[in-house]
């Protein structure tokens, strides 16, 4: 992904230089953001995964010695595919960021000559005449003379005389051909990823936080609001999904910003249970006790101490859900309820090419490639944030030294414990200094 990115950052060079200089703020932004990314997406393929790094001579042992995210990079160390899938993450969104740059053409331009454009496959190269009539047509064969040039178009050859002035040319390299409508597919397809991985990250951003919310205060408040809560997430999750997704489709008129609120809303269900059942196990440690001891009221209590470690199963719950509404978003955009033409994305841009699936194959594969790698990168992700969170794992975060290490038969004392020790220096309490809390509270 990364390489991909520097080939078209060498081959659109130049359009980089005049994007920075004289180009619009959406040109500027894309153009500072693939200069700054390029370097370390090159860095990031240039490493190891499964490297390890000794620490320098004279640095103390233990937790406060490195930052709080060397247990994260660790991890990805020694799950390779878990590492690929954050790369290839990575540069999907350095693409959706920087598309105006690396885009070869306007996604939505439709060439002069159609008929002759369209349903062109991969690496066609067409040649665009502008004749003495001033009508253009395009070809991927000319022949010149002295005062002739004969191009090849619609099964025939043609004449035309070379008139003074000369005849204008242009050259248009469509890498993965076009479509129906002989636009570029390769700019669709880097545009495409724009909307798909924006419509997917809002959405499981707005599914988390309702999670987030309503599980905190399920969890944590108990009681008759907990049981309301938790009968909300039981309608919530008896409705079919796509079938209240479709309804209020139909009767709205389809936009991306009504489809992310669908999705959204639709999808908190299983954060909430998640963060309830944390919170559940977590707000009689001891470590919540001493925070109550000492004087801290629930709002710190809440999101210093309980959501920090609750949050490793909900990352990994947002992994794994991005991946599935992309697959949901494509599922309507190719029932045409999702995003609609002329805007670009990876399902509308597979349903365009449902009807010439044989002649016109790579209309529908090349986006369906990039769902697919999208997908499984997320399903890496997920499953190695998975493997980094579960202290039962043999490459599991175990507990930084110096602490005490939970009892082998409590499981959810276990992950509490791993999250923990992936948490600044400042959020850790250990047991010793918790009873010394305790001690001195109880005095």
């Amino acid at each position: 992904m990364y390489w991909v990115l520097l080939f078209l950052t060498v081959r659109r060079a130049g359009r980089v230089m005049d994007a920075l200089v004289a180009g619009s703020p959406e040109e500027r932004f894309g153009a500072v953001a693939l200069l700054v990314s390029l370097p370390i997406l090159v860095a990031l393929g240039g490493s190891s995964p499964g490297r390890k790094t000794t620490p320098e001579p004279g640095t103390p042992p233990g937790p406060e010695s490195a930052p709080w995210w060397e247990p994260f990079r660790s991890a990805l160390r020694r799950n390779r595919p878990a590492a690929w899938g954050l790369r290839i993450l990575m540069g999907l969104l350095v693409i959706a960021i920087t598309c105006p740059i690396i885009a070869p053409d306007d996604p939505d331009l439709q060439p002069p000559d159609l008929p002759e454009s369209r349903y062109r496959p991969p690496f066609t190269r067409l040649l665009f005449l502008t004749l003495p009539d001033g009508s253009t047509v395009a070809t991927t064969e000319v022949l010149r003379d002295q005062d002739e040039i004969r191009y090849f178009r619609q099964g025939e050859w043609h004449r035309v005389e070379i008139p003074a002035e000369g005849i204008a040319e242009r050259v248009q390299f469509h890498l993965l051909g076009t479509d129906g409508f002989g636009r570029d597919l390769f700019s669709r397809i880097l545009y495409g990823t724009r909307i798909s991985l924006a419509i997917s990250l809002l959405a499981v951003t707005l599914a988390v936080g309702l999670g987030l919310l309503i599980g905190s205060i399920a969890g944590y408040a108990g009681g008759f609001a907990d049981s309301l809560l938790m009968r909300l997430v039981d309608v919530g999750l008896s409705i079919p999904r796509l079938f209240l997704i479709l309804a209020v489709v139909g009767l709205f008129h389809p936009s991306v910003l009504l489809l992310i609120l669908l999705l959204g809303t639709t999808g908190w269900m299983d954060t909430a249970r998640l963060v309830r059942a944390q919170i559940l196990s977590l707000k009689t440690r001891e470590f919540i006790q001493a925070a109550r001891a000492i004087g801290q009221g629930v709002p710190t209590i809440l999101f210093r101490h309980l959501l920090p470690n609750s949050i490793a199963p909900v990352l990994v719950e947002a992994a794994l859900s991005t991946g599935n509404i992309i697959l949901l978003e494509a599922a309507l955009s190719y029932l045409g309820l999702g995003v609609q033409p002329p805007t670009a994305s990876w399902g509308n841009l597979v349903s365009s090419g449902r009807d010439v699936l044989l002649d016109g194959w790579w209309i529908s594969t090349f986006p369906g490639l990039a769902i697919v790698l999208t997908v499984v990168s997320l399903n890496l992700l997920g499953d190695g944030l998975r493997e980094a969170f579960d202290p039962q794992s043999a490459s599991g975060v175990q507990p930084p030294e110096g602490e005490d290490r939970p009892d082998s038969g409590d499981s959810e004392t276990k992950r509490t414990s791993a999250w923990t020790a992936m948490l600044p220096g400042s959020m850790r309490i250990s047991r010793r200094r918790i009873s010394r809390i305790l001690g001195r509270s109880a005095s």
